[in-house]
């Protein structure tokens, strides 16, 4: 029988391949929707705090800054 680990924002305990790791943490799937997003152009999931972007746009700061050297 397999231990539960835990995640590391709700610390509620699940099977490990329930979770997923990100940024050095295990995440459930309700903490990795709610507290992570998807760079609307590369894909690259970064930390909601880190959004460079807008709440309908989000972006990583790589693309961001890309965004702001060459603008559209």
């Amino acid at each position: 029988m397999r231990d539960n680990v835990h995640c590391s924002i709700c610390n509620e305990p699940f099977a490990p391949e329930e979770l997923t790791e990100f940024d050095g943490q295990m995440l459930c799937r309700d903490c990795l929707e709610r507290e992570t997003i998807l760079c609307h152009r590369c894909g690259e999931r970064l930390w909601e705090d880190d959004n460079a972007g807008t709440d309908t746009t989000p972006l990583c700061i790589s693309v961001y800054c890309i965004c702001l050297s060459y603008p559209q």
